[in-house]
Order: structure tokens, then C-alpha cells, then sequence
């Protein structure tokens, strides 16, 4: 964000070259980028816009497991089935994935966040590519969780960083990207 020029007041009760009003609120022109969640590059997505895009994600996943859900349990336990299973669980999980990864590369948006009109972009007002958008901000952190003693706690501690005033989680500052509203 832009600083204001020296000798700005942002509490000031009138514009410059306008008579002072003593009954008005203050006015501030210090810009958009100086609080409300406002960026330079737009309006940072809320926190519980952010929730709701995750959980949505979450659903897509789930709801493309619910035909194998049944075929396990029509089926029963018997090797055929097992394998089957394994193949049914791994094809639309992978299938999923692959199209969310595409959908971020290329547009900076996932299934939800699209639904919910969100978009990932760089902090530097850059549309996000495959690095930045998946490898940095998906795979990375997916690493990190698989390591002994660390991983455990990351998903809590990159989920708390959303709490800061970027409104980004650590995975956003792993890769340098931020979440706007569109």
C-alpha cells in the first residue's frame, strides 16, 4: 500500500480547497488500500468466504466417492470388490484433483471459488500459473504435512495465519498468492 503524502491528515473534516463543516463526519482519502480489507489488486476475500470455499472443495471430493460408497456396500467385502474399490476411490479422487489443479492454473479459481465468486491471484496483482497456484500452494504444503512431528500441527497453523490482516494462510505465503473477491 501507498503511504499518504507528508502533511495528510486523514482525519480532516473537509477536502482540501472546500469550507470546513464542524457537523460532519471525517473524511479520509488515504485510499483503499488503508483498511476494510481492501488491496491494491481488490477486495480481499472474508475469512468465512475462504471457510465455505474450502468446504465446498472438501464436498466435491466426497460426493465423487458416493457411487463406489454404494458399489462397496451392495458388493460386500470380497477381494473383486476390494480392488474394484481401491480403483474407484483412486480414479475420481485423481480425476478431481487434476481438474482443480487445472481450473487454478489457468484461471486461478477452483470449483467453489468460482461457485462463490473468489479468485487466487500473486500478492504482486499477478494472475497465479501452475507453480505458484498449485506446486507452491498445494503440493508443498501436502509435503510438509507427511513430515514426522511438523506435519501434524501444519494444517492447524496454516489455517490460524487466516487470521492476520492479509487474511492469507500460510500456504498463500509459501507460494505469494492471496484470495480476492471478483
Amino acid at each position: 500500500p501507498q503511504a499518504p503524502p507528508p502533511g495528510h491528515n486523514p482525519y480532516a473534516q473537509a477536502p482540501p480547497g472546500q469550507p470546513h463543516n464542524p457537523y460532519a463526519a471525517p473524511v479520509s482519502d488515504a485510499g483503499p488500500a488503508w483498511g476494510m480489507g481492501m488491496e491494491e489488486h481488490g477486495i480481499l476475500a472474508s475469512r468465512g468466504s475462504r471457510f465455505l470455499g474450502s468446504f465446498l472443495d472438501g464436498l466435491v471430493y466426497m460426493l465423487a466417492l458416493i457411487p463406489m460408497l454404494l458399489i462397496i456396500g451392495i458388493g460386500g467385502s470380497s477381494g473383486d470388490t476390494e480392488a474394484i474399490a481401491v480403483l474407484g476411490f483412486a480414479v475420481p479422487m485423481l480425476f478431481i484433483a487434476f481438474f482443480q489443479w487445472y481450473l487454478i492454473s489457468t484461471t486461478g479459481q477452483s470449483v467453489a471459488k468460482r461457485m462463490l465468486g473468489m479468485k487466487i491471484i500473486k500478492t504482486t496483482g499477478e494472475d497465479v500459473d501452475f507453480v505458484s497456484g498449485v506446486l507452491m500452494r498445494v503440493w508443498v504444503p501436502a509435503f510438509i504435512q507427511v513430515i514426522p512431528l511438523v506435519g501434524g500441527i501444519f494444517p492447524l497453523v496454516d489455517a490460524l495465519f487466516i487470521f492476520g490482516d492479509e487474511h492469507q494462510c500460510l500456504h498463500d505465503k509459501i507460494a505469494g498468492t492471496k484470495v480476492i473477491s471478483i
